[in-house]
């Protein structure tokens, strides 16, 4: 008797985590979405060469990239539609792109971002916040227009603090960056 109630009892746990385990697993996959994440296909550097078919771009840790150009590629300089002759040596660049079998990569967009400088704020004194990254020191020279923003939020010159990490876009002034 103790027997069938000791084998009844370990069927009964066996059953049951045979279906915690089938539930887990039904649940992990209905949270799956779409494929899995996969290499980027993006570089961002400084071009190094450009021409109606081609352009060249010098990246930091991959060094030197080069992709050709189709009329299918997408130009894009600070957010409005351009062509390929708008685009320098010197300028720093996004190129998206698409690996092709036995040539080089096609670049499906290059983008020319807006000027940016990012890092965290050293100090705050009147209109200009000074932030330090791993190269440089900026000052940032801010207006009552002046919008800022934290995690899809606006806020005011009053909630930012010093170590707070920020991104500014606008343009280089003569000793200042002018946010837009």
């Amino acid at each position: 008797m103790k027997t069938a109630r000791l084998l009844a009892f370990a069927l009964m746990i066996i059953f049951a985590s045979s279906c915690v385990c089938a539930a887990a697993e039904k649940t992990a996959k209905a949270q799956w979405w779409g494929k899995a994440p996969g290499e980027k296909q993006a570089v961002r550097g400084t071009v190094a060469d450009i021409s109606a078919q081609s352009i060249s771009v010098q990246t930091e840790k991959q060094g030197l990239k080069t992709f050709n150009i189709t009329d299918k590629t997408k130009i894009m300089i600070r957010g409005q539609k351009a062509a390929i002759s708008n685009i320098s040596k010197g300028d720093h660049v996004i190129v998206r792109y698409k690996k092709k079998q036995d040539s080089l990569p096609f670049a499906t967009a290059i983008i020319v971002p807006k000027p940016s400088v990012e890092g965290k704020i050293a100090s705050i004194s009147g209109n200009a916040i000074t932030i330090k990254n791993k190269q440089n020191e900026f000052k940032i020279i801010v207006s009552k227009d002046t919008k800022f923003m934290c995690h899809d939020y606006e806020v005011s010159k009053n909630d930012l603090k010093a170590g707070a990490r920020i991104v500014a876009f606008g343009s280089f002034g003569s000793n200042a960056f002018m946010p837009t």
